[in-house]
């Protein structure tokens, strides 16, 4: 199934009457491999400001990271669908992969220093091999080539792109 029909149908089983939704775009620009939900969320900032979407709210961006010190300020609200976008590690075969799930996400998982983001989807983006280090992972992160994070950024984007405008029309 396409992504973007799994949020469209995440969005319906919420079965809220004119919803919200919100975009966490979680990652920084400072590490290639984390910079991931960062691209996403300037992708969509500029989509739904160019289309003048007020429903589509984004939180992180290039511009204003959402990272592990500011999403300790997030808390989710009624009447929204949270959609949660982060990096990844994993095993080297799924390296490009883009995984989806409902309910909350766990972030940080590869530097072992778990956090629980209430959300009702979450897409991760397999960037790395998880090397079961903290130290190491945090230095795969580092030296993740940037073509692999632009191309999951694009069809992450694109995917969120083509549910945005099913869920307006």
């Amino acid at each position: 199934m396409e992504l973007s029909n799994k949020i469209i149908n995440v969005i319906n089983k919420k079965n809220i009457k004119n919803p919200q939704l919100e975009i966490l775009c979680i990652g920084t620009d400072r590490i290639t491999g984390d910079s991931l939900g960062p691209i996403v969320g300037s992708n969509i900032n500029e989509y739904i400001n160019k289309e003048n979407i007020k429903n589509v709210n984004v939180l992180g961006s290039l511009e204003k990271p959402l990272n592990n010190i500011t999403i300790n300020e997030y808390k989710k609200s009624e009447g929204k669908v949270v959609i949660v976008i982060d990096s990844a590690v994993s095993n080297t075969y799924k390296i490009g992969e883009i995984v989806t799930k409902e309910n909350n996400i766990i972030i940080r998982n590869a530097l072992k220093d778990d956090k629980i983001i209430p959300s009702d989807i979450c897409i991760k983006a397999v960037v790395s091999r998880d090397l079961e280090d903290e130290e190491l992972n945090f230095i795969m992160l580092q030296n993740v080539k940037l073509n692999i994070v632009m191309n999951l950024s694009k069809k992450i984007s694109e995917e969120l792109i083509k549910a945005i405008e099913n869920f307006n029309s």
